[in-house]
């Protein structure tokens, strides 16, 4: 029963944002991720960072998991839902 309360709950949240225009960007659920080459990558809607080392960042955004793997990696700012995270960056990997 409390599956369809959440279920109607989201489907009302969609409708209203879609009714008013709402950009798919600013939407809570959703993140935003840009990447400067394979050196820095600028992660909006970020939830907690889980993992932090210089080989690899594990990030938590809404529903996924975001881990970067790579070189020299640095959590260069992390703060109101965002982190910039500068290195070299070889892999990025996205978890349910």
């Amino acid at each position: 029963m409390r599956k369809n309360k959440k279920a109607k709950q989201k489907e009302r949240e969609q409708a209203a944002m879609e009714n008013f225009g709402v950009p798919r960007l600013l939407k809570p659920s959703l993140f935003h991720m840009e990447m400067q080459g394979n050196e820095e990558v600028i992660l909006d809607g970020c939830d907690g960072v889980l993992d932090y080392g210089e080989t690899a960042i594990k990030i938590r955004a809404g529903k996924l998991l975001i881990t970067f793997q790579g070189d020299g990696l640095l959590l260069k700012s992390y703060g109101d839902s965002e982190a910039v995270i500068e290195g070299q960056i070889l892999n990025i990997a996205f978890e349910n």
